[in-house]
């Protein structure tokens, strides 16, 4: 068998191919992560929340929000929104102030009868500058 040799040669062959495989795959993560960098947005047309990843699209219409649920984090939280139909999962952390405070004011003007849960927490360790949902707060 060829990994029971005992020629050195070959010992050397069998390592240097797993080691080129380690940074390999090291290097297909690395490409993962800029191609999902720079494909990533989250665009809106005041009707329509609109997602961009890597594998997936996913759009959720604001004015059939059914349920909200805000996750605080000092860094900037995150938001799952639920209209019944689908899903969607906003991380926060990502974007600049500025487009962060807008993306929660827009989420916060399409509430309808939108049920929100965790909202005095997000907006007390989040730092967000309106300290009260415009919609009932299921806490």
């Amino acid at each position: 068998m060829v990994l029971f040799n005992s020629n050195y040669n070959t010992h050397r062959g069998i390592a240097a191919c797993l080691v080129g495989l380690f940074w390999l795959l090291w290097v297909l993560l690395g490409l993962w992560d800029i191609a999902a960098y720079l494909r990533f947005r989250v665009t809106s047309d005041k009707q329509v929340l609109r997602k961009r990843s890597l594998l997936r699209d996913r759009s959720i219409q604001l004015s059939r929000l059914r349920h909200i649920q805000w996750r605080a984090d000092p860094l900037g939280g995150s938001v799952l929104l639920d209209d019944g139909v689908e899903r969607m999962k906003l991380d926060l952390t990502v974007f600049p102030d500025e487009g962060r405070q807008g993306l929660i004011d827009l989420i916060r003007q399409h509430q309808g009868e939108t049920t929100h849960e965790g909202w005095a927490d997000f907006s007390r360790i989040a730092g967000t500058p309106s300290s009260q949902p415009r919609g009932p707060d299921s806490n």
